[in-house]
């Protein structure tokens, strides 16, 4: 017994600091494949393939931003729903 366990709420912090981190990684992610993307577009040479690997990084880099927000939303959410819970009870 020589562990401590955390507490819901310590635990939900801890996951709500992390799944931010995560959104702040993904963003910067996006903004570099967009970035990457504008560059190549512009510069003369830049074959198709090229163009579409940097659009397929790009759409990818987007969904990975709205999985993580959307992940955030759905926790803030259930913390909501556990607050009026533990008040109504």
């Amino acid at each position: 017994m020589g562990f401590d366990l955390e507490s819901d709420e310590e635990y939900a912090l801890r996951r709500m600091e992390s799944l931010e981190s995560r959104y702040r990684r993904a963003q910067l992610i996006l903004r570099n494949a967009q970035m990457q993307y504008n560059t190549l577009r512009d510069m003369p040479g830049t074959s198709s393939e090229q163009l579409a690997q940097a659009i397929y990084r790009v759409q990818r880099a987007s969904e990975q931003v709205e999985d993580v927000l959307s992940t955030i939303e759905f926790l803030e959410d259930q913390h909501c729903s556990a607050i009026a819970v533990r008040r109504v009870g």
